[in-house]
C-alpha cells in the first residue's frame, strides 16, 4: 500500500490489499465507510486530487484517474 501526501482516509474506510497493491495519490480523499480492494497480485490505483464518496466500493484492478470523483 502506498499513500500520497495530504490524503484523507475517513472513519470506517477499509483498504483491503490482500497481497495486492493499493495506491492512493496525493491530495485525495477516501470518505467515510468506503471499501477499496486489491486481490492477490492485482493493483487498484486512485490518482491525485480524487474524491471517493461516502460508502463507495472500488474493486480490484480499477484505476481512477487524477481529478476524478467516484460516488
Amino acid at each position: 500500500m502506498r499513500l500520497g501526501k495530504n490524503r484523507y482516509i475517513g472513519p470506517g474506510a477499509r483498504l483491503r490489499g490482500d497481497y495486492g497493491t493499493i495506491v492512493i495519490g496525493p491530495h485525495s480523499a477516501v470518505e467515510d465507510n468506503c471499501v477499496i480492494h486489491a486481490r492477490p497480485g492485482e493493483r487498484t490505483e486512485i490518482g491525485a486530487h480524487v474524491a471517493i464518496g461516502e460508502g463507495a466500493v472500488v474493486r480490484s484492478k480499477q484505476e481512477i484517474p487524477d481529478d476524478g470523483i467516484t460516488l
